[in-house]
């Protein structure tokens, strides 16, 4: 290791961490919210990263409770999202949209089934036909403490409410939500997800297809049945990209998600910290590289 001791020290309030470093009370700090980014740049003392991952974030639905059992209902939430707003006033355009199972840097990643761009009307006209032509009230859980998906849910509430459908807003604490979130027991909800290993079925399989992670309970059997037959085939078997794309075409069809964006990875530093190195796979920061000049 380059530096013989590392101290941690847990601030779970974002603005303290970022005054700590421009205090130079701390060397380093990750999680900035994209809001600050621009602020923190100014900073002639600091190194600010802000770096694409393949990490993706999603309002998931418990696809067997009502109404978020039917695939009509799903699909009028999705063509209800303000996307635009969300990417432009959350993610300050740092993050790209996701409009696949698939990140963008996944090998197949697939954006051509997408169809669900901003169009209130055509979300009334679903909910009707679903049999909700005065939509619903509904709640939608996030976690206390991550500020892109509070300020996302609030986003979603205002466009799903131009759409008929109420939505409260339950902030609840980390471990509060994580304990119902593998239980399966939330309705709706924001959650976020990265795959360690860069591969297509290796993604669908935790979050399709096995029991563990399918959080809003949507299996498809089609879907199953293609993660099943080639998650363990080279990547360059014949058929395998052909099957992932279509993989992609079924969840998207049945809006297993409203799917949101790719979230950026940011870090910042005091000038005099040197051997930062960025690990894609996880965004796990590799402290025996660090240094102090």
């Amino acid at each position: 290791p380059k530096t013989e001791r590392v101290r941690f020290q847990i601030v779970p309030e974002p603005q303290q961490r970022q005054l700590l470093l421009r205090r130079g009370e701390i060397d380093f700090t990750s999680g900035i919210p994209l809001k600050d980014l621009a602020s923190l740049r100014e900073d002639p003392n600091l190194s600010v990263l802000s770096i694409p991952s393949r990490e993706v974030v999603w309002a998931g639905f418990d696809v067997t409770r009502k109404p978020f059992d039917d695939p009509r209902v799903r699909q009028a939430i999705s063509y209800a999202v303000p996307y635009e707003t969300i990417l432009n006033e959350v993610t300050r355009g740092e993050a790209p949209q996701l409009k696949s199972p698939i990140p963008e840097g996944t090998p197949t990643s697939d954006s051509s089934f997408w169809n669900y761009d901003t169009n209130p009307d055509r979300a009334r006209e679903l909910l009707a036909e679903a049999g909700f032509p005065d939509g619903f009230r509904t709640e939608l859980a996030v976690q206390i403490g991550k500020p892109e998906d509070e300020q996302t849910a609030v986003w979603i509430q205002q466009g799903l409410q131009e759409a008929g459908i109420q939505v409260q807003i339950n902030k609840m604490p980390g471990a509060a939500f994580t304990e119902r979130l593998q239980n399966r027991q939330h309705g709706f909800f924001i959650h976020n997800w990265i795959s360690i290993n860069n591969d297509p079925f290796y993604h669908l399989f935790w979050l399709f297809s096995a029991d563990c992670c399918t959080y809003g309970k949507y299996q498809n059997p089609q879907v199953m049945e293609l993660v099943n037959k080639w998650i363990n085939e080279p990547p360059d078997a014949p058929g395998r990209e052909e099957a992932s794309r279509e993989a992609q075409r079924i969840i998207v069809e049945d809006a297993a998600w409203v799917f949101l964006y790719q979230p950026p990875h940011t870090y910042a530093m005091r000038k005099n910290v040197e051997g930062f190195t960025y690990y894609p796979a996880e965004g796990f920061v590799r402290y025996f590289e660090l240094e102090k000049t």
